[in-house]
């Protein structure tokens, strides 16, 4: 039989131990220092000589005393013990500081980056007793007394709110030191009530499964789903799921249809121990309201019998997950916008492995990225990554973020290929890249070029930025129409030098607004200005020419307004509202003429198709003075109200029609 190997071996891992001070003296002793050894002798010779110069001085000392007396070699004995002592302490002494200067070696050093400055990085090459990470009574008092530590203090809290910053551990890790001593739970204590000590979010209402009164982890969700519709204050926002596999188990769906989905339809955080432990059979579906957000972290989804991840109420942020083997789309986003996946492997579906739908976004980030080996139906329909559309009006979007790109993101997928569909995929600068054209009052700087507007306008929605400014030249966005979905202020260096090929269409919320100002619109393949029923905007000194259909064109909103704008060859017509829509103009540098090139007689240059939109001329516009020389039906016409105003919204003269009031009109 083998022998076992011993334990120091077999533990030859684990880091030294400090060695205890009884050793350290036994050693000093087996070492003494050579200095200690010739002080020794130079005061024996000196003892010596004091002696000889003694006798020849007094003669009669060595009758009554030598140096070899009893009384006198007692004395020389004490005084070579007292020096020799001193020596050992000495040398004991700068042994104990160096070893604390230098400390214990450690084989390997330990490295900590900072979390948000890559420059600083800590580096530990030993451990010493002066690393002070312990509760104030187990200091020593000198140490308290040199550094002002009074006996009472607990600074050593601040001292670990320094090294968490460093290490960052995970929610899983400081519960779990939070339950170790009291010393933890008051660094939580501290995070908690001074959130802003510490980079470190506190810890907020928290769940955890494996959870005593739950089987399932589909039980647990499904309670704090209906807590959060009666007690939304009490609800956790936080879901902790430990390593192991956690299977949903499979039941009908409202349709009647087999499914396993984990159902989450109020905002929440969860997050597995780890991706490769935590595992999860069944899928995620996210309802809920479109103004709340899911984040999912650290876990693996396998075997959906539908899609992996589905969104289509909440936007959804995936970080560091492994999506594999469901019976759909490994990721689906259908109309919400905030969608992010970070280090995300999506592989092995039977549908795309990423697919939006229906004006939908999602953006994708991290060098851990990958889309492969999906579309395993091979269906040619499916792709690694997929955006459809429904309808020409809307427009699904994939956003990757630099240096990330399609080809490099999707790979190996089957039935039509890697990417897809009748949206957008394209790749979007990083955010440091963006905030090098950012000035200090927040303002993106954006120079012309091919798609330069469409591209600061993605960034600008990405980044959180409210004004975009671009700079004389042309922006070229090959006559089609950049979507606007968030609020924001696009301002042109000037009217006449600063020109968009292009259009703009809004869609964002309804009670959000849109600011343009000093810039020409021209040559758009659809509206040049096209409100399309959610985003009101507001028009300062633009220039909008030769539009395919309609200069400008507003559909259901109200809080639409125009300002000493000029709107000509548009070859339909120059203003056009309609269902509920109302548009308010002011400014004497207004002017809508020589539209209706197409020469249709249903066509005006003001034209409020029928009788629920309106348009207003604020006083003293008249609408002879603001819409001349337009073709097809001439300058004004439809089936709406038409009527100038003063400049608090009372109507003056009414021009055509009689306005409408509807439900709508706070819009």
């Amino acid at each position: 039989m083998p022998k076992q190997r011993s334990s120091s071996r077999h533990h030859s891992h684990k880091q030294p131990q400090t060695e205890n001070y009884a050793e350290r003296f036994r050693k000093i002793n087996r070492t003494v220092p050579t200095g200690a050894f010739f002080v020794c002798m130079g005061t024996f010779i000196f003892i010596i000589w004091w002696n000889t110069t003694l006798l020849s001085l007094n003669s009669y000392i060595l009758l009554q005393a030598t140096m070899f007396d009893v009384d006198n070699g007692v004395i020389v004995a004490i005084i070579l013990g007292i020096v020799y002592i001193y020596c050992v302490f000495s040398h004991t002494r700068k042994q104990t500081h160096a070893d604390q200067s230098n400390g214990i070696p450690l084989r390997k050093p330990w490295k900590y980056p900072h979390p948000t400055n890559e420059q600083h990085v800590i580096t530990v090459t030993s451990i010493t007793p002066f690393m002070i990470l312990l509760q104030p009574e187990l200091i020593s008092n000198k140490y308290k007394t040199d550094h002002g530590i009074t006996k009472g203090g607990r600074v050593v809290e601040a001292n670990w709110l320094h090294i968490y910053s460093y290490l960052q551990p995970s929610y899983f890790t400081r519960l779990g030191l939070k339950c170790l001593c009291r010393l933890f739970n008051d660094v939580e204590k501290m995070i908690t009530l001074n959130p802003k000590c510490s980079p470190l979010e506190p810890i907020p209402l928290y769940t955890c499964f494996p959870h005593p009164n739950y089987v399932s982890l589909r039980g647990l969700t499904n309670c704090l789903n209906a807590l959060s519709k009666k007690e939304k204050n009490n609800v956790p926002s936080l879901l902790l799921i430990a390593d192991g596999i956690h299977t949903i188990e499979i039941y009908k769906d409202g349709n009647g249809y087999d499914c396993n989905y984990l159902v989450i339809d109020f905002p929440i955080t969860i997050i597995g121990e780890s991706k490769d432990g935590c595992t999860i059979i069944g899928g995620l579906k996210m309802t809920g309201k479109k103004e709340d957000d899911v984040t999912v972290k650290h876990l693996t989804i396998s075997r959906s019998m539908d899609s992996g991840v589905d969104g289509e109420g909440m936007s959804f942020h995936l970080f560091n997950l492994k999506i594999e083997k469901s019976e759909g789309y490994g990721v689906f986003v259908n109309s919400t916008k905030r969608n992010t996946m970070s280090n995300c492997q999506v592989s092995h579906s039977k549908g795309s492995g990423v697919s939006v739908h229906e004006n939908g976004l999602i953006t994708m980030n991290g060098s851990g990225t990958s889309i492969h080996n999906n579309g395993t139906d091979g269906d040619s329909d499916s792709y690694g990554l997929e955006t459809y559309s429904y309808s020409s009006s809307s427009s699904s979007s994939i956003h990757l973020v630099s240096p990330l790109t399609k080809e490099g993101v999707s790979v190996n997928n089957g039935g039509g290929g890697d990417y897809g569909g009748d949206g957008t995929i394209k790749t979007i600068r990083t955010k440091e890249e963006v905030f090098c054209g950012v000035d200090a009052e927040g303002t993106l700087h954006v120079k012309p070029g091919l798609n330069s507007l469409s591209n600061a306008v993605t960034e600008a929605n990405v980044y959180n930025i409210k004004e975009i400014f671009l700079e004389n030249g042309v922006h070229d966005e090959k006559g089609e129409s950049v979507v606007i979905d968030f609020p924001t202020t696009i301002i042109g260096e000037s009217k006449d030098g600063c020109t968009i090929i292009g259009g703009l269409m809004m869609k964002g919320k309804r009670e959000d607004d849109v600011n343009v100002k000093n810039l020409t619109i021209s040559q758009s393949k659809g509206h040049g200005v096209e409100g399309d029923g959610d985003m009101s905007f507001h028009l300062f000194h633009l220039n909008i020419e030769k539009c395919k259909y309609s200069g400008i064109c507003v559909y259901k909103t109200k809080r639409n307004t125009m300002s000493n704008c000029q709107v000509s060859h548009s070859k339909t017509s120059g203003v056009l509202v309609y269902a509920n829509g109302l548009i308010t103009m002011n400014g004497s540098g207004t002017s809508i003429q020589k539209n209706v090139t197409g020469g249709d007689s249903d066509l005006y240059g003001l034209n409020t198709e029928d009788s629920s939109s309106s348009i207003h001329l604020v006083s003293p516009l008249t609408k002879e003075s603001v819409s001349i020389n337009n073709g097809g039906g001439g300058n004004y016409g439809g089936d709406g109200f038409i009527a100038i105003v003063d400049n608090e919204g009372t109507i003056i003269e009414t021009i055509q029609g009689a306005e409408e009031i509807s439900e709508e009109d706070d819009y």
